[in-house]
């Protein structure tokens, strides 16, 4: 089971606070370093993992320089 436990204290938003809500919003989200994510949005990466040959290569490597192909 998922735990719900989040390190700060979010704000609820009524009818009536939004200018209070967001400026709150925004320095927590600011201090959490994600603000940027509001702003620009969220940018998928593209596939950074490795294809199946560099995987075994990196998998059977005895050292980092054969794992990277030096």
């Amino acid at each position: 089971m998922a735990s719900n436990n989040v390190p700060f204290q979010v704000p609820v938003l009524t009818k009536s606070n939004y200018d209070n809500w967001s400026l709150r919003m925004k320095a927590i989200l600011g201090a959490h370093d994600v603000w940027e994510i509001v702003e620009k949005g969220f940018i998928e990466p593209e596939n950074e993992g490795l294809d199946e040959d560099t995987f075994e290569k990196v998998v059977e490597a005895t050292s980092a320089k054969d794992g990277l192909g030096f």
